[in-house]
């Protein structure tokens, strides 16, 4: 099977909030999730969920495919394991513009739930938003077969984020194919390169067989 590199592309059309779970005491309620740099990111694993939704309903609505399409592509949910050729692998998404300044991309808004036209008490909180305008891009492998079904699924993704019922967080997303990948058997011998990895956040490796089940698997951090 022909797996190829693909752009994606998702370009704010209202102020966003990304939120990383965190506060900061005296400061915002709600703040974006940034990098060690303190560059504003998507994880991959967010624009996954989205893309799941997105493209279980496209199969859903068109009669295009199975849950089992939708398997082979965003894995079991859960800790079932599936391993399929067409399985997609997501890069985090950045913004397009590098070395940005929080004033650049991000500002910080006020809420309040109103309770017979006026403020409920206790219920005012800020968060930091990221401004409208701002384009984030990031990188996916898929199947080339799975292109095209992956392209549509991805205009139906039109709001992200927090309050994205609210009248935030609408974007468009975008796809294009931008090269094939080489199988390794395709790939020229060379000499060998020594490398160091140093690690700023844990990581855990999955070991197991061609075909392992949940018994199979250990975890190593």
């Amino acid at each position: 099977m022909n797996r190829v590199l693909a752009k994606i592309s998702m370009k704010l059309l209202a102020d966003t909030i990304f939120s990383s779970g965190n506060s900061v005491p005296g400061g915002a309620d709600i703040t974006l999730r940034t990098d060690r740099f303190g560059q504003p990111y998507v994880p991959g694993s967010t624009f996954k969920g989205l893309l799941r939704e997105a493209l279980g309903n496209l199969l859903c609505w068109t009669g295009s495919g199975t849950k089992q399409d939708l398997e082979e592509l965003m894995g079991h949910q859960g800790i079932q394991p599936l391993d399929s050729d067409r399985r997609l692998v997501f890069g985090d998404l950045r913004p397009e513009q590098r070395d940005l300044q929080d004033s650049d991309y991000s500002y910080l808004r006020t809420f309040t739930a109103l309770e017979n036209g006026v403020a409920k008490q206790e219920s005012l909180h800020t968060a930091v938003c990221m401004k409208r305008g701002m384009v984030l891009t990031g990188l996916l492998i898929c199947a080339e077969s799975d292109a095209e079904l992956l392209e549509k699924s991805m205009r139906l993704i039109q709001s992200v984020g927090l309050k994205r019922h609210r009248g935030f967080g609408q974007v468009n997303v975008s796809f294009r194919v931008m090269e094939p990948i080489r199988p390794c058997s395709q790939v020229a011998a060379g000499n060998w390169i020594r490398y160091r990895l140093r690690l700023h956040t844990p990581m855990t490796i999955t070991l197991g067989t061609a075909a392992p089940t949940d018994a199979d698997r250990k975890n190593y951090s």
